[in-house]
């Protein structure tokens, strides 16, 4: 499975899109399901990266992630993805 943040977002939807011709198995992660693109076959799932558990639960094992993310600043964007991180956050300090 391959997952995807940002899909609503321009490079998110454009990777989607690129997937969905591949016939891979795609899930989408979102903060905002209405917003999701319509690609055939994706898994949409709500997911927020200021979630502490958000992502490690959107994750399965063996899913292989393109991760995406809105531009809010350096450490502030930073932080989220250290929060989002389903391994061992010491490997990102």
């Amino acid at each position: 499975m391959i997952v995807v943040t940002g899909s609503t977002g321009r490079v998110g939807r454009l990777v989607a899109r690129w997937l969905e011709a591949g016939k891979h198995e795609t899930r989408l992660l979102v903060r905002d399901p209405g917003r999701a693109p319509r690609i055939m076959g994706a898994e949409i799932e709500l997911a927020d990266y200021g979630e502490a558990d958000a992502m490690p639960n959107a994750l399965g094992e063996g899913d292989r992630v393109f991760m995406v993310s809105l531009w809010i600043g350096g450490e502030t964007r930073l932080d989220l993805h250290r929060r989002g991180h389903p391994l061992d956050r010491s490997r990102l300090e």
